[in-house]
């Protein structure tokens, strides 16, 4: 049995708002995880074909303007999967660095109103601009998904 005068809630010193995200890197390409790095070198090779600590595709890092990186492994695909696609629609990225889907969907936007010599009432172009970030969105994530296979 719990005492409830014992339980305290608390923030951890991790937690964050994804409006607070200014990138996020895929993959062990920070300095956290090379440390983590040489740990695994010296271990045996039984123990890793055993149970790895970690794959390189299951680390992210991810960066704020104010605060310190948050390095989290992540081993369940699915949960990973979830959650670069959270990061990807909420920063609104191509590269892991927030904003850098705005000026491309609107490059697109722009150059289908070009193509398409009569003007689009607004609801044809919300529909129009919702397919083309659906369609980046679908690109940046399957570039992320690549990465894991190289």
């Amino acid at each position: 049995m719990v005492d409830d005068d014992k339980i305290r809630l608390q923030t951890s010193h991790s937690s964050f708002y994804l409006s607070d995200v200014t990138s996020f890197t895929y993959g062990p390409f920070v300095s956290r995880f090379w440390m983590l790095r040489k740990h695994m070198i010296l271990l045996g090779k039984h123990e890793l074909e055993r149970d790895a600590p970690f794959f390189a595709w299951n680390c992210i890092t991810i960066s704020f303007a104010d605060k310190n990186d948050v390095y989290l492994i992540i081993k369940n695909e699915k949960v990973l999967a979830d959650f670069i696609k959270l990061l990807i629609s909420k920063t609104d990225t191509i590269n892991g660095r927030r904003g850098t889907a705005i000026k491309l969907r609107k490059m697109q936007v722009e150059s289908m109103r070009k193509r398409n010599h009569k003007k689009l009432d607004t609801l044809q172009e919300a529909l129009v601009s919702e397919q083309i970030e659906t369609r980046i969105f679908r690109q940046v994530y399957q570039k992320y998904n690549l990465m894991k296979i190289r």
